[in-house]
């Protein structure tokens, strides 16, 4: 049986402008997104934390562009109920904001929303005062399908690409700011797991002696298998994937450079699969023990 509880959470934290940057003088756009460190079951609850990283791109007073990249912690807590079985979590960012405070200060702030995946046995059972003292119960019973869930992840999958070549020396050239996501394409029920299709999309924007800024992008193909025991080919899966790391460098080749990329991301896994239980929809008692008692009485007893 699977239950499903959400939460809500804020996250944000205060950053100031290091002394090679310049004043703030326009931010141009903002990226944040939520790259969870774990979760653990302890005393009843499930924890979940992580870090929201955020990136900021903005025009300083000489209109030269810049870029910030900070991070804010979260923690989120969810009961779980007695005799679970396995646990899962989904953490995403729901809305997010930027505040400058100041030309060299600035505070960022997001919203949270988790959904806490807990899987139970499939067990119904019938409780009350009648059953208790029960010695003949008579019940009608039906099966019914419940949604059950098997869960599985992937840690730290590397991916080490080259971009693009650029006719400059390296010391020459600046990555202003860089960005990525996973985009899964098509998930594939396997036994003993879930194959996810999709591609790896960097972006930066560079410039060379000062000059310009332009972007680059790649794009990397994956074909990966996430692993989860019991699985088979006949359950709904379905897959999540995330960004823990990413560079951009620029490297000396020959007479110019080539851009790489280099990343690791993270895949989670869930198949969903029906299975039959039986509840009872009616019961009644033909015999049943009880500790009433009759006694006589007389009219005038009553009246007097």
């Amino acid at each position: 049986m699977l239950k499903i509880t959400k939460k809500e959470c804020e996250s944000s934290c205060e950053y100031i402008l290091p002394d090679y940057l310049g004043d703030i003088r326009k931010v141009l756009s903002v990226s944040a997104s939520a790259t969870p460190a774990g979760n653990f079951v302890s005393d009843g609850e499930v924890h979940i934390s992580g870090i929201v990283n955020y990136n900021i791109l903005y025009s300083d007073a000489e209109n030269k562009l810049s870029s910030i990249e900070t991070t804010s912690d979260f923690d989120v807590k969810a009961p779980l109920d007695e005799g679970f079985v396995d646990t899962n979590t989904d953490t995403r960012v729901a809305n997010f904001g930027v505040r400058v405070n100041g030309p060299r200060k600035i505070t960022v702030k997001s919203q949270l929303k988790s959904d806490i995946y807990s899987e139970y046995p499939d067990t119904v059972e019938y409780s009350g005062d009648a059953f208790a003292k029960a010695e003949d119960l008579q019940t009608l019973t039906t099966v019914i399908n419940s949604e059950n869930m098997l869960f599985g992840t992937l840690k730290e999958r590397e991916y080490a690409e080259e971009a693009e070549e650029v006719a400059a020396p390296a010391d020459s050239i600046e990555i202003i700011t860089s960005s990525g996501l996973v985009r899964i394409i098509e998930t594939i029920p396997v036994d003993g797991g879930v194959e996810v299709k999709g591609e790896l999309i960097v972006t930066a924007i560079i410039t060379t002696d000062g000059g310009e800024p332009f972007a680059i992008k790649k794009t990397v193909p994956f074909d990966e298998t996430v692993s989860i025991e019991g699985g088979n080919e006949n359950m709904q899966p379905s897959a999540d994937a995330y960004l823990t790391s990413l560079t951009v460098n620029a490297v000396d080749r020959g007479e110019g450079s080539v851009i790489t990329v280099n990343a690791i991301s993270d895949f989670t896994a869930k198949m969903a699969y029906n299975s039959e239980v039986s509840i009872i929809k009616d019961a009644y008692l033909k015999n049943a023990k009880t500790e009433e008692f009759y006694s006589d009485y007389s009219y005038k007893e009553l009246v007097k």
